[in-house]
């Protein structure tokens, strides 16, 4: 008769929902610091894309909490400015006392502020999710919480 000692394994399955929980901690802690890095990309983006010193469009930009959606962390930057979406992709220009398309640029291009921002931060997102893994594998191995 051959018998197993399985007492290894349920210390197995404990501390993989060990690891479980202390990764979804550190993964929402990343996507926020992530947010936030990106908030501040998207704000150089839409002062080189403006010239402006109002800076409106640059105050509007907001970051939400993080949140899960179909098992993974997101999280939203978005700009809140009635008018940006104008700048983002292009409008009609039209004369507010007429109300008719000017003769002399009937049509103002998008600038595209936040897909430039988007292709910026690729690079350092990366570096910062190989840093996470890095840093939790480390972590893991000294046996920290």
């Amino acid at each position: 008769m051959i018998t197993f000692d399985i007492d290894e394994l349920t210390d197995f399955r404990k501390i993989t929902k060990d690891i479980d929980k202390k990764f979804q901690k550190d993964s929402k802690k990343l996507i926020n610091s992530a947010g936030m890095a990106f908030k501040q990309i998207a704000k150089g983006e839409y002062m080189s894309k403006t010239g402006k010193k109002t800076g409106l469009l640059r105050k509007s930009l907001t970051k939400a909490k993080a949140y899960k959606w179909h098992g993974r962390w997101q999280v939203r930057v978005k700009n809140k400015a009635p008018h940006a979406h104008l700048l983002e992709y292009g409008h009609r220009m039209v004369d507010w006392h007429t109300g008719k398309v000017s003769q002399k640029t009937p049509y103002v291009k998008g600038r595209f502020p936040m897909d430039a921002a988007a292709a910026a931060f690729a690079e350092p997102f990366n570096k910062m999710c190989e840093d996470f893994i890095d840093e939790f594998i480390e972590n893991l191995g000294e046996g920290k919480e």
